[in-house]
C-alpha cells in the first residue's frame, strides 16, 4: 500500500493544497513557519484521527478536509474535521469493519524514527514494546532456564526475559561468591590437612574417637589399683599390729613356762620303782621280821611316787598349755596371713609408670593421626563442596548466557523484534550488548528506522519530522534506510526560502 497524493483543505494555516508523492515519499523543505509541520499533521491526523479538533480548523471555515491517494491496492481515506465536533472519517478500498479500527491495524503504531532517537528511555521503551509485540510462554522459560515459570503475559517478552536474567543473574553472583568462598575453605582444609600430616602416622590405626584414651586410662587403673594395693597393706599392717604383739606374747609365756619347768620324770624311772615295790612286796612275806622296815620303806616309796604322779601331771599340763598356746598362736599367724594384702614393689609401680606414658603417647599419636585423618576428611567434603557449588554457578552462567543471547534472538526470529536487541535490568535498551545511548549516530539513525518500520508492516510509511537536526551526509543516509525495500517517506526539513516538496524515489 503506497501513497500517491494528498489533498488539504482548511486545515490550520493551509486553505487549499495538494501535492503528489513520490515512490519513495516526500521531503518538505522551507523555512520556519512555512507550513511544513501542518501538511506533516494533516497526513498524520488523516490516518489517525489524532489532533482533528475546532483548533485545527483554519479561521473562517466551518470544516477541514484531508484526502489521502493509495496504490497497491487502490484506496483512499477522507477525514473531515468540523467546529460541531462532528468529524468524519470515509474510506474505500481499505476492507470492511470498523474503518478506523482498520486503518490502525494497517498503520500500527505511530512511531517516527527521530522521535524514536530522542525520546526518553521510558517513552522509547514504551514505544519499541508497541512496535515489535512478543511474548514469552512458560514453554520458553522452561527450555531456556530449566525451571517452572509463569510469566507475566501482559509484560512484552524482552522485559520477561529481561527480568528472569536479572533472577539468574543476582543467583550467579551469589552463587560465584559461594562457590569462591567454598574452595576457599576447600583450600584452607587442604593445607590444614597437610600441616597435620606427619611420618609417625604410618600405620597408626585410627580408632572411633575417644577409643585411644583406652590405654592410658588402663594404665592409670593399674598405677590406682597399686595405690590403692599400698594404702590397703599400710592400713592393715596398722591394724594387725596389736594381733602380732599378743601372738608374741603367747610365744614368749610358751618358752617362760618351758625353761623354768623342771624336766619331767622319765619313763625308765618309772619302771624302776615299779621293779622295787614287786621286789619288796614279795620282801615282806619272806621277812616279816623286817616288816616295819620294809612298811617304813613302802611308805616312803609311795610318797616318791605320789611326788612323782603330782610331777607328772604338772609337766603333761605344761606341756599342753604350751602346744595350745603355739597352736594359738601358728593359727593366729596363719588367719593374719591369709589376709595380708603384700605392698607393691616398686619395679611394678615402673612397670605401670612406663605403661602409662606408653599409652599416653600413643594416645597423642592417635589423637595428632585422627586430626590428620579429619582434617582430609573434611577437606574431601569441602572439595565436594566446592565442586557442588562451581557447578551451581556454571549452571547459571549457562542459564544467564541463554537469556542472554539465545533468548532474545529466538524471540526475535519468531516474532519479528531486532535481532540482537535486550533490555537490561535498569530498564535500558541495547543492541548487541551495546546500550542504545552508546551506539554511533548513524547505528543509533538506523536502529530507530528498522523500529519504525516494524510498527507499519502493512502501509509502509514512515514521517519523520526536523529532519534538519541531520547533517547532509546522515540526512542522505537516512533517506535511503528509509525508503529501501519499498517504504515511503513523509519528512520535513527546516531550509531558507519557501516552502517546497521534494518527491523521493523509492531506493
Amino acid at each position: 500500500m503506497r501513497a500517491t497524493k494528498i489533498t488539504i483543505k482548511n486545515w490550520m494555516g493551509i486553505e487549499s493544497k495538494a501535492f503528489e508523492i513520490g515512490t519513495g515519499g516526500a521531503l518538505i523543505k522551507g523555512k520556519n513557519r512555512s507550513g511544513k509541520t501542518s501538511i506533516m499533521q494533516a497526513f498524520v491526523s488523516a490516518l489517525t484521527g489524532a489532533g482533528i479538533d475546532p483548533d485545527h480548523i483554519r479561521a473562517g471555515a466551518d470544516k477541514a478536509e484531508i484526502l489521502i491517494d493509495f496504490t497497491d491496492p487502490v484506496a483512499q481515506v477522507r477525514r473531515v474535521g468540523r467546529r460541531s465536533g462532528n468529524n468524519g472519517l470515509e474510506t474505500d478500498g481499505i476492507g470492511l469493519g470498523k474503518q478506523q479500527t482498520r486503518l490502525d491495524e494497517l498503520i500500527g503504531p505511530s512511531i517516527r524514527p527521530l522521535a524514536l532517537l530522542n525520546a526518553k528511555p521510558a517513552e522509547r521503551r514504551k514505544m519499541i514494546l508497541e512496535a515489535m509485540p512478543a511474548e514469552v510462554t512458560a514453554a520458553d522459560l522452561l527450555l531456556w532456564t530449566g525451571d517452572k515459570w509463569e510469566p507475566d503475559q501482559s509484560r512484552h517478552g524482552l522485559e520477561v526475559i529481561a527480568d528472569v536474567r536479572k533472577h539468574y543473574y543476582d543467583m550467579r553472583t551469589s552463587a560465584n561468591a559461594a562457590a569462591k568462598e567454598a574452595q576457599r575453605k576447600h583450600e584452607e582444609a587442604r593445607a590444614k590437612a597437610k600441616a597435620l600430616e606427619s611420618p609417625a602416622h604410618g600405620g597408626v590405626l585410627v580408632p572411633l574417637p575417644g577409643e585411644e584414651d583406652q590405654p592410658v586410662r588402663a594404665a592409670e587403673e593399674a598405677l590406682a589399683e597399686l595405690n590403692r594395693r599400698r594404702s590397703q597393706a599400710a592400713e592393715q599392717e596398722e591394724k594387725s599390729k596389736g594381733t602380732r604383739e599378743r601372738i608374741a606374747e603367747m610365744r614368749a609365756r610358751a618358752d617362760s613356762i618351758e625353761s623354768n619347768e623342771p624336766p619331767a620324770p622319765s619313763v625308765s624311772e618309772r619302771l624302776s620303782i615299779d621293779s622295787e615295790i614287786t621286789r619288796l612286796n614279795e620282801k615282806i612275806g619272806d621277812l616279816k621280821e623286817q616288816l616295819h622296815i620294809a612298811e617304813s620303806l613302802l611308805a616312803s616309796e609311795k610318797e616318791k611316787l605320789s611326788s612323782h604322779l603330782h610331777r607328772q601331771e604338772s609337766a603333761n599340763s605344761n606341756s599342753r598349755n604350751i602346744d595350745q598356746l603355739r597352736r594359738q598362736a601358728a593359727e593366729v599367724e596363719t588367719s593374719l596371713a591369709s589376709v595380708a594384702i603384700a605392698p607393691p614393689a616398686e619395679s611394678e609401680f615402673g612397670r605401670a609408670a612406663l605403661a602409662r606414658d606408653q599409652a599416653e603417647e600413643h594416645r597423642l599419636l592417635v589423637r595428632s593421626a585422627r586430626a590428620a585423618h579429619d582434617a582430609l576428611v573434611e577437606a574431601a567434603a569441602l572439595g565436594d563442596d566446592a565442586t557442588d557449588a562451581e557447578a551451581e554457578a556454571d549452571r547459571l552462567n549457562a542459564i544467564v548466557e541463554t537469556l542472554t543471547a539465545r533468548a532474545p534472538a529466538e524471540l526475535a526470529a519468531r516474532s519479528d523484534t531486532i535481532k540482537g536487541l535486550t533490555f537490561t535490568a535498569d530498564g535500558g535498551i541495547a543492541l548487541d550488548g551495546v546500550a542504545l545511548d552508546l551506539l554511533s549516530g548513524q547505528e543509533a539513525i538506523d536502529f530507530c528506522i528498522r523500529v519504525a518500520k516494524r510498527a507499519h508492516p502493512k502501509c509502509k510509511l514512515l514521517t519523520a519530522d526536523k529532519l534538519e537536526q541531520l547533517d547532509p551526509e546522515s540526512l542522505e543516509a537516512f533517506v535511503k534506510m528509509a525508503t529501501a525495500d519499498g517504504w515511503q517517506l513523509i519528512g520535513t526539513r527546516v531550509e531558507a526560502g519557501e516552502m517546497v516538496i521534494e518527491l523521493l524515489e523509492a531506493a
